[in-house]
């Protein structure tokens, strides 16, 4: 819709204030405080028509000119509820509050000037112009069946005035179906069910929606499938205390842990012997889990994850960790991201011929490599 004053004319247009009221009470302030004042903002005989379709506002200090114009509210010291009967604020300054509702009964508009001495008239009276829509309604099927692997297109469509827009929301649909636009198109492989909102709107209530429901099948033949049973694993391999490992039958690894830490150093083999240690398996020790494909390259003979339960991120003094075989021993530290593999110091301690030792700080990975390598 929009509102046109013709033959509006006023001697200082800043002072004019407009208000629009709807037959269900809904009030938008079309103009005020507009087009500033003084000589050189005097108009005669203007038409001003508001739509909200205009991208243009009127100017706050003039002059104003005959145009098409969006409803303009500029600060001002007074609004047109200072005389009655115009009804209270406030107000809106946007046409649209009038979409989608019953144009017929008794429209009226407000006119008032809020400063003495200036005087104006809007010569031709005021027009509205009104037109009239249809709610929207979605036309496109709301179900589809497709059989799996076959290639699958749904348009979905609407009808109003003015023509509608649709969006969509809550979908559940197979991973293979894609949403472009208005269309799903894809080829679904997996039998079930499969849905997703859609709403059409065009600014005329109210707003329409449907769930679409796309229904896939197995080919003739085609066995349905089955949920999986769930499985049956083991518990995985106890990783403990790091000083109950020299009471193990386990000599992958000796260590001198100081009483106060006893409950909370641990130690996890990751891999033994030369052997990567699995579980469920996977390899518990492999590229990923060092960042550095270069220590696998050197030939790994043991390794083992030192890790904390209680927060204990470094240990005053140092721990003692060996392992068991003749190399070189790389650390790569839990605090740093990604780990970065370093060659440490190592000693032997006479209590545990045969293995390999060094003194470690912080939780992180110590590995011990056959080769001579220059990381």
């Amino acid at each position: 819709m929009n509102v046109t004053l013709h033959g509006f004319s006023h001697t200082w247009p800043d002072d004019v204030d407009i208000l629009l009221v709807g037959p269900g009470g809904q009030s938008v302030l079309l103009m005020s405080d507009a087009g500033g004042g003084g000589e050189t903002n005097v108009v005669n005989n203007i038409t001003l028509t508001f739509d909200q379709s205009s991208v243009n506002l009127l100017s706050d200090e003039g002059p104003l000119q005959t145009g098409v114009y969006l409803p303009t509210d500029y600060p001002g010291a007074s609004t047109p509820d200072a005389v009655p009967p115009a009804p209270p604020g406030p107000y809106v300054s946007t046409l649209d509050i009038f979409n989608g509702t019953d144009p017929n009964g008794i429209w009226s508009l407000y006119v008032q000037d809020d400063t003495p001495g200036d005087s104006g008239i809007i010569n031709g009276g005021w027009s509205l112009e009104i037109t009239t829509g249809s709610p929207p309604a979605i036309t496109s099927s709301p179900t589809a069946i497709v059989t799996a692997g076959t290639p699958f297109t749904h348009t979905f469509t609407a009808t109003g005035d003015p023509a509608p827009t649709l969006s969509y929301a809550n979908a559940n649909l197979p991973p293979e179906i894609t949403l472009l636009g208005d269309t799903l198109f894809g080829t679904p492989i997996t039998a079930g069910n499969y849905t997703i909102d859609v709403i059409a709107s065009n600014k005329v209530a109210p707003d329409a929606m449907q769930t679409f429901t796309l229904t896939v099948v197995n080919a003739p033949g085609m066995p349905q499938p089955t949920a999986s049973p769930t499985p049956n694993f083991p518990p995985p391999p106890a990783s403990p205390h790091a000083e109950d490992v020299n009471l193990t039958d386990d000599d992958t690894v000796r260590t001198f842990v100081p009483e106060q830490w006893l409950d909370s150093i641990h130690v996890r083999v990751l891999y033994q012997n030369g052997q990567p240690a699995q579980w469920r398996g996977n390899d518990l020790y492999h590229a990923g889990n060092i960042g550095v494909q270069g220590v696998l390259d050197l030939g790994v003979w043991q390794a083992i994850d030192i890790f904390t339960t209680s927060g204990l991120n470094y240990f005053d003094g140092g721990v003692v960790f060996c392992l068991r075989g003749e190399g070189t021993l790389i650390w790569l530290a839990a605090s740093r991201a990604p780990r970065i593999a370093e060659v440490i110091s190592s000693h032997s301690i006479a209590a545990y011929p045969g293995y390999t030792c060094a003194t470690i700080f912080e939780p992180g990975l110590l590995v011990l490599v056959q080769a001579n390598p220059s990381l």
